[in-house]
């Protein structure tokens, strides 16, 4: 009786041992089973585009002027000038919609370069006065003075710019008047009068450059001073003295700003 009590809490042990045994190893192997991810995490997602588009308008305004002296050494016929002087001063002014800049990482579909034209308005007025030959024979000159306003030869004209976008700026080069100004009626003055002679000169004599960097983009209000003739287009306001270089002189200049204004920021990504 004693020897089958002993084999059962021999059998009991044993069974005890083995069980214990079993559940640490599976416990072992639920620890070092690798948890499954979902599809989704195994696989990286195509980086979307991040970037901001400011939409500005900006309003141009320039005002300038010119001035000229033109004498004559010799005679000339009765209403021929012998010596005038006179000045001019305009201004241009046109508004510009819808601007488009970007910052981040633009992608590779959107264009670099942006260019429109918008209509301008042109206001101005001009004096001429001088001397014009009444006798020549006799060397007899009486005083004249003339004068009027200032239009655009394709009323009411145009403004155009291209804007080009780099790593750090915005390029622009605007030409404030694409076409000719004049003087109206120059009928008033002498027979050869310049006047303020804007009609003869190329329109690229309102061209100029300036550039905008992309740290101002967010910004309310962004202004930039222009101003012209570039040195470049200097040379065309020489043909206004063409053809009696050694006693005329004529000048032009304009200045003028760009400033825009921030009409809406959209971010994307």
């Amino acid at each position: 009786m004693k020897m089958k009590t002993r084999w059962l809490c021999c059998l009991l042990v044993l069974g005890l041992v083995i069980g214990v045994t079993l559940l640490a190893g599976s416990a072992g192997a639920q620890a070092v089973k690798p948890t499954a991810r979902p599809n989704w995490q195994l696989h990286s997602l195509p980086a979307l585009p991040h970037y901001t588009m400011y939409v500005y308008k900006a309003k141009v305004g320039i005002k300038g002027g010119t001035t000229l002296s033109n004498a004559y050494s010799g005679t000339g016929s009765v209403g021929d000038v012998q010596h005038e002087s006179s000045t001019d001063s305009f201004s241009v002014d046109g508004t510009i919609s819808g601007l488009i800049f970007y910052t981040g990482k633009v992608p590779s579909s959107v264009p670099h370069t942006l260019g429109s034209g918008v209509p301008t308005v042109v206001n101005g007025t001009w004096t001429d006065q001088g001397e014009k030959w009444l006798d020549p024979a006799h060397g007899t000159t009486e005083p004249f003075t003339c004068g009027g306003t200032i239009v655009s030869t394709a009323p009411p004209g145009n403004m155009s710019y291209k804007a080009t976008r780099s790593a750090s700026n915005i390029k622009f080069t605007l030409q404030a008047q694409t076409v000719q100004l004049t003087n109206r009626p120059p009928e008033a003055c002498p027979n050869d009068s310049r006047a303020a002679s804007l009609g003869g000169i190329e329109s690229d004599v309102y061209i100029t450059q300036f550039s905008v960097p992309k740290s101002k983009l967010g910004l309310k209000t962004i202004v930039e001073k222009i101003s012209g003739p570039l040195a470049k287009y200097r040379s065309y306001l020489s043909v206004v003295c063409s053809g009696n270089e050694s006693g005329c002189t004529y000048n032009m200049a304009w200045q003028g700003t760009v400033r825009f204004t921030r009409v809406h920021v959209f971010k994307i990504g």
